[in-house]
């Protein structure tokens, strides 16, 4: 029952003006940093919030190569969800010097929210699971 309210609550965006509504924006494309780039710079064009915190949902990309493609560099974390997600408890929360406090304490709940164990990691080749 709760899975199908769950999924009941997602609905497919055609488009990253959407994300408007967003209070917390996870970022999942494939592994390629000039596309990530380019969907989180346009994704955080549409943003109305001014604490919205981007999540970038990465293994191994630079989060700090990342967050500088964007207008609010200090409200973007790496999240690195271990595979398959819905079985590992597993997260990785990546972050940077200048990430402001907000958005790691919003990360961190938001992740145990769904259950998650978050690992705090600092911007690394291969994060920790990875080296």
């Amino acid at each position: 029952r709760e899975a199908e309210l769950t999924l009941n609550r997602i609905a497919p965006a055609g488009s990253l003006s959407y994300v408007d509504q967003a209070d917390f924006v996870i970022e999942a494309a494939v592994e390629n940093l000039e596309l990530k780039r380019s969907l989180l710079e346009q994704a955080c064009t549409h943003l109305n919030g001014s604490d919205v915190v981007v999540a970038t949902n990465t293994s191994s990309l630079p989060i700090a190569s990342l967050a500088s493609a964007t207008d609010r560099p200090a409200l973007l974390v790496g999240m690195h969800f271990f595979n398959p997600v819905p079985v590992m408890p597993l997260v990785e929360m990546i972050t940077l010097d200048h990430t402001a406090p907000g958005a790691v304490r919003t990360t961190r709940a938001l992740a145990e929210a769904m259950g998650k164990t978050v690992v705090s990691v600092r911007d690394a080749p291969g994060f920790v699971s990875n080296r």
